[in-house]
């Protein structure tokens, strides 16, 4: 198509048109049509005007070539297809809707449809969607891009891609890279807003290998990236509370045999959790019944060796003449009754473990010269045998004797006892600790409960008759009474009056008590006076004991009110 003649003969005749049609001569615009103004909006005299305003007319300012020149723009949304033709030093542009030439072409009809699908996927794409040529040039931005990085897409059509960049909306910008290198590139952005974006440029390339077109597809990773952030935060406290969790299972007592409120009980668990962790021998002394096993219960369940066997042996329960066969095991044959094959020891049973040798005052002579050699060179050989046999394992002695006096009188090898108490534990009777009398009772209480399906409770005067009582047997005494009033008491409160007379009369200790003179000379009112002053005392160490009047009452199970009413007498 060629149009001659001057602008002012044609004018009339190309407004009829309902195709564009301008006249450039450099940068202006000689002439628009009136189809052509309505659909830019107004008039422009100057194309670097019309290209600010529609950046997509932006290829009016390249060369003119000497032949006519055409391609297909998408301007707002409408595909037209565009047409150049030079003319001396001016040019004629033409703008056909592409729906004009599709009516009569079924082809074109093939492909406006194709394209309005095309331009509908690309728009409604939740992704963010960015194309560019192969210099850099911005073609196509889609409402998802635009929401991603917070910008409109009329202000960058047409424009480089490095204004994304320049005025902060994007950076990194991968757009150059991805020109550059010919690869696929994806990195994590951030928008002017602080939004987190994860964009992935893609090259096209030509038939000459060169990048002719860059797509970059961005996703709005923000609140996925804030997702990880709790997820790693998460995983820390995780982290925090295993640790909590690995440390407070160190504390926890094996087994939960171990109860204690006294200080003196606290320094005594210090210092079995310090040396726990190291092979040292230890000894463990203390009356009969204070709880030196659960101790070493205790050692080894907190050392190196806690998944290795705690052999135990009582040194005094075993006759002598068998005690080294128990010990150090014996070959085939090596007394009358012997088994075929032999057997092994204990010392040999507890290889890699520890080795709880109990009264270690009662081993006879014989054998503590050869439990030295035990302890020194850690190996022995079995009854019978003539094999050295070596094992590793950890001993710990425990006695109720002073060995001490022992290796005064003969009776016990000075070497061994040094050898033996190179880190002395030593276990206090319940007597010097009546703290722990509460604690304990009451475990025992809900121990004995639980076995044997009651709900026994111990009233105030049965616990202040425990507290007044020494405790000869220490702990195993108080457990073997408790268990005792819980199965022959019928009703659901122990009462004083079910302990039996020797703990009721033993020694008091702590709170004054009148003797019978002092009893007679009391009058009826003097004497309740007594009993509540009894009652409100001990229930004053049950509160500070359990750290609260609710604990105290759901442990004795005696209502709040009563025990506020009883500690309101004693401050009276």
């Amino acid at each position: 198509m060629n149009i001659v003649g001057s602008i002012s003969e044609e004018a009339t005749t190309l407004d009829q048109i309902p195709h564009g049609y301008m006249r450039l001569r450099g940068d202006r615009i000689l002439y628009m049509n009136r189809m052509l103004i309505s659909f830019f909006g107004s008039p422009y005299d100057r194309l670097p005007e019309l290209e600010q305003r529609y950046p997509e007319v932006s290829f009016l300012r390249e060369r003119a070539t000497d032949g006519p020149t055409t391609r297909w723009v998408d301007i707002g949304g409408l595909l037209l297809n565009v047409g150049v033709f030079t003319a001396d030093d001016s040019r004629t542009v033409c703008f056909i809707p592409a729906h004009y030439l599709a009516e009569t072409d079924p082809g074109l009809q093939s492909l406006q449809q194709a394209y309005d699908d095309f331009v509908e996927i690309f728009q409604n794409c939740f992704d963010g969607i960015y194309v560019a040529d192969g210099s850099g040039k911005t073609l196509w931005i889609n409402d998802g891009f635009e929401r991603c990085y917070g910008l409109s897409a009329r202000n960058f059509l047409g424009r480089s891609a490095s204004e994304l960049e320049r005025q902060g909306y994007i950076s990194p910008l991968i757009t150059w890279k991805v020109i550059t290198t010919k690869q696929r590139t994806t990195t994590l952005q951030t928008t002017k807003s602080g939004r987190r974006i994860l964009a992935t440029g893609i090259p096209l390339f030509d038939k000459n290998g060169r990048v002719r077109k860059v797509i970059i597809n961005s996703r709005d990773t923000t609140e996925l990236v804030e997702l990880q952030a709790r997820l790693d935060e998460a995983k820390r406290e995780i982290g925090r509370y295993e640790s909590e969790i690995a440390r407070l299972r160190k504390e926890v007592i094996p087994g939960g045999n171990l109860v204690w409120t006294s200080e003196r009980m606290q320094e005594v668990v210090d210092l079995a959790l310090r040396v726990a962790k190291f092979d040292t021998t230890l000894l463990i002394t203390g009356e009969s019944g204070v709880g030196k096993e659960v101790v070493v219960n205790l050692i080894h369940g907190h050392s190196a060796r806690l998944n290795a066997p705690l052999v135990q042996i009582n040194c005094g329960a075993i006759p002598g003449e068998l005690l080294e066969s128990e010990l150090f095991g014996y070959e085939e044959g090596a007394f009358t009754g012997s088994r075929l094959r032999g057997k092994k020891g204990l010392l040999e049973l507890a290889d890699g473990g520890t080795l709880f040798l109990d009264e270690i005052g009662e081993l006879p002579v014989n054998l503590q010269v050869k439990l030295l050699r035990v302890l020194q060179d850690q190996t022995f050989t079995r009854v019978g045998g003539t094999k050295t046999i070596r094992t590793n394992f950890r001993i710990v002695a425990a006695t109720n004797c002073n060995l001490k006096e022992n290796v005064r009188q003969g009776t016990f090898r000075e070497d061994l006892f040094y050898r033996l108490s190179v880190v002395p534990i030593e276990v206090p009777p319940l007597r010097e600790r009546p703290q722990d009398i509460i604690s304990l009772s009451y475990h025992f209480l809900e121990f004995f409960n639980a076995k044997y399906g009651f709900s026994k409770k111990l009233s105030a005067p049965a616990m202040e008759r425990f507290v007044q009582h020494r405790w000869p047997g220490n702990v195993r005494e108080l457990r073997n009474l408790i268990e005792r009033l819980v199965v022959t008491t019928p009703e659901e409160v122990v009462s004083v009056d079910r302990i039996p007379e020797d703990v009721i009369s033993a020694p008091t200790e702590g709170l004054e008590s009148p003797d019978s003179d002092q009893i007679e000379a009391l009058s009826a009112a003097a004497f309740r006076t007594k009993v509540h002053t009894y009652e409100a005392t001990l229930m004053r160490r049950a509160v500070e004991h359990f750290g609260g009047i609710r604990r105290t009452a759901e442990v004795t199970g005696i209502s709040e009110s009563t025990i506020k009413r009883k500690l309101q007498a004693l401050r009276a």
